[in-house]
């Protein structure tokens, strides 16, 4: 058998470093597509959580303020259901309505002046 020619030696090194260049590269590659998918993929997750989060709050501010605005509502009706009432007038409400109307009809028909 004859003995390897130097240039081809040299050659088969160097076609090896690529070889093993290229498969480090192709790991390299791969490595990288599953770390962006990961990272894609916690990415997604947080913005669920995110999401979930805001929801969770808005429907909480949502409900403070129909609970507030039932409390609202429920004290005015109760003032209306207050005023609604009739109240008997004294015999110093009467005195005072009669002088009142006294002074309009006064000043409606010239009498005043």
């Amino acid at each position: 058998m004859s003995a390897p020619r130097p240039d081809s030696v040299v050659a088969e090194a160097a076609l090896a470093q690529v070889l093993v260049a290229e498969q480090a590269a192709r790991a390299s590659i791969e490595a990288a597509r599953r770390r962006s998918t990961q990272i894609a993929e916690q990415a997604r997750a947080e913005a669920r959580a995110r999401d979930e989060r805001v929801r969770r709050h808005v429907a909480a501010v949502r409900a403070a303020f129909e609970r507030a605005l039932q409390a609202d509502l429920a004290r005015s009706a109760a003032e209306a259901a207050a005023l609604a009432v009739d109240t008997p007038l004294d015999a110093g409400d009467r005195a005072r309505v009669e002088r009142a109307v006294r002074r309009l009809a006064a000043q409606m028909t010239g009498a005043e002046r």
